[in-house]
This record gives structure tokens, C-alpha cells and sequence, in this order.
């Protein structure tokens, strides 16, 4: 059976997408009401551009990419308290999915400009973490692009043991899903490498050299 190299990474994957469970509603002064417009927020490519560049030494690459980690994680505790504490259509819990859907935006384009100036992370220089990074940035972006275009750069990750075998298949697994409408399910006792394979296969993906 499959097991996670980094269990915190996993347990993090847990409460990643914003499904928002509807058992806390309430009306409360937040109010229940209809669903605002969403306006994503600008993003400054030039400032963060400007901010990864300036990232000079392995210690502050780390630093960088943990606080990605732990921005990724605090919006969506944050909306899991709002709905709880708000109620699923509250103004409270719209606000906090936004700021999830903001954050998520803001984070890949850190991750696209970081793997544009230094390539994709690797263990030997920011640790195993801090190198799963792009993997989560990119499991938790909306549709299929950035699954797509970070396919070669995640393939090559997990062959080389930058990121386990267990997120690259939840990463897969999540872009069939959203194709497809379903998640692939296997029965029994398997291996990464064969969901891998299978996966590869319902996505006519071609391994990468």
C-alpha cells in the first residue's frame, strides 16, 4: 500500500481545495446571502519578480518557499473556520474562498518566476519541504494549464526523488479529475509506479527523459 513520504505535506493535501463543507451554516450577523461577484486580485509581477530575484543565497531561497507553504495553508484554514463559524454562504466564508483563490494566483506566479530564474527546487540546496513546493502550488491551481505545463518539470522531480511518489500521483490523479469528471480508482495492493503508469496512460502523457 501507498504511504506518504512527508506526512505534513499529506495532511496539509487534506484540507487543500476549497470544497467548504456546508454543516456549519448559520445565520448569524454575517448573514446568509447570495454569492458576490469574485474579482481576483492584481497581482505586481514586476514587485515579485523584483522579490524572487533578489533571493541570493540557499538560506533565503527556503525561507521563500516555506512561507509559501504556510500562506497556502493558513487561507485555507481560514476558510475552513469561516464556514464553521459563519455558515457555508456567509459574507465571512465567501471572503475567506476568495482570499484562497487570490493566494493560490499570487503563489503560482511566485512558483512560475522562482522556476524561471533558478529552475525547479531541489533538496540538496532547500531541503525536502521546501522542494515539494511547485508540487503543491500547482495541485492547488485552478483548471488544467498549470498541471499541464508543470507536467515535464514534476515528472522529472519524482523520477529524481524530489517529490514523492505519492503527491505526484495525487497531482495526476487531480488533473484526471478534472477532465474527466472522476478520480481514477485502483483496488488492492499497488505500487506509485503503477498508478503512475495508469494515469499516464488516461492522460496520454508520455514519460519524460
Amino acid at each position: 500500500m501507498k504511504s506518504s513520504i512527508f506526512l505534513v505535506v499529506v495532511i496539509a493535501l487534506l484540507s487543500a481545495c476549497v470544497t467548504g463543507s456546508k454543516d456549519g451554516e448559520s445565520n448569524d450577523a454575517n448573514g446568509s446571502e447570495a454569492e458576490a461577484v469574485y474579482e481576483p486580485a492584481s497581482i505586481d509581477e514586476a514587485a515579485l519578480r523584483e522579490e524572487v530575484e533578489a533571493l541570493g543565497t540557499d538560506h533565503v531561497k527556503i525561507a521563500f518557499l516555506r512561507n509559501i507553504l504556510t500562506e497556502d495553508q493558513r487561507v485555507r484554514n481560514e476558510e475552513i473556520e469561516a464556514n464553521q463559524l459563519h455558515g457555508y454562504n456567509s459574507k465571512a466564508h465567501q471572503q475567506a474562498t476568495h482570499n484562497v483563490m487570490d493566494m493560490d494566483a499570487a503563489n503560482l506566479k511566485r512558483v512560475d518566476i522562482f522556476t524561471d530564474v533558478y529552475g525547479a527546487p531541489q533538496i540538496n540546496s532547500v531541503g525536502r519541504m521546501q522542494s515539494e513546493a511547485t508540487w503543491l502550488v500547482v495541485h492547488h491551481a485552478p483548471g488544467t494549464d498549470a498541471h499541464e505545463k508543470y507536467y515535464p518539470i514534476l515528472y522529472k522531480a519524482w523520477q529524481n526523488d524530489q517529490i514523492s511518489g505519492t503527491n505526484f500521483t495525487m497531482y495526476l490523479n487531480r488533473w484526471y479529475e478534472r477532465i474527466s469528471g472522476e478520480r481514477h480508482m485502483m483496488e488492492g495492493g499497488y505500487t506509485d509506479e503503477e498508478e503512475v503508469k495508469e494515469l499516464l496512460e488516461l492522460l496520454n502523457l508520455k514519460s519524460v527523459r
